[in-house]
């Protein structure tokens, strides 16, 4: 699937789904609830930050193959000090228009931050969309109010039956001007992915740590 259409899918989705409409679970928090497998903090030693853009494949190592901001501007910055409340922790990544995210393996959750001015969903615009794919296809679609200006729940996170697993994830808000922030995104593989990938040492590692 083309990358910048992921998000095109999701909106296309989004219209037509309801707030939990097929296999996955979605919650909303005030608390993470992460993965232990892999993760992308954007506080890594040596990450770029802005101006410079995020490569897409950054966390490819990790099974991530593609990350970027639905305006294909993503990049990565102290957004807390620059805005005065709380966005994430350190560094943080700045996903205009939504984020999207594909991944080399099938994963059965994925637990993460996000933030977007986008407000409540209403029959207009506002509110902000989760959306899983499975092959380039919709699977689940949830529709959520944003954490903004240090006021919600910034902790976004879904499971996924082993049967289902998907393959990539886009989060976007519906406001009219929609600016999104996500940090600290932590997922799992489906059981048996890795060792087809030959990834399994770096579980290993990562659990050892």
């Amino acid at each position: 699937m083309n990358k910048s259409s992921l998000a095109i899918a999701g909106i296309a989705a989004a219209a037509v789904a309801s707030s939990a409409n097929a296999a996955g679970t979605f919650t909303q928090s005030s608390t993470a609830n992460p993965f232990p497998d892999f993760a992308a903090t954007f506080d890594e030693p040596g990450i770029p930050v802005a101006p410079t853009m995020l490569p897409t494949d950054y966390y490819a190592s990790q099974g991530m193959t593609y990350i970027n901001s639905g305006a294909l501007d993503g990049n990565v910055d102290d957004y807390t000090a620059l805005f005065g409340f709380p966005i994430g922790t350190g560094y943080s990544y700045f996903c205009n228009f939504g984020i999207n995210m594909e991944f080399a393996f099938p994963i059965t959750g994925l637990d993460m931050q996000f933030y977007d001015p986008s407000g409540a969903p209403n029959p207009i615009s506002g509110g902000a969309v989760f959306v899983t794919y499975n092959n380039g296809n919709p699977v689940d679609v949830w529709s959520f109010t944003p954490a903004w200006g240090g006021v919600g729940d910034e902790w976004l996170h879904v499971d996924i039956p082993l049967s289902d697993g998907i393959d990539a994830i886009s989060v976007f808000g519906n406001g009219f001007t929609p600016t999104g922030f996500a940090d600290n995104i932590s997922w799992a593989p489906t059981p048996g992915s890795l060792a087809l990938l030959g990834l399994g040492g770096v579980v290993t590692r990562r659990r050892r740590a």
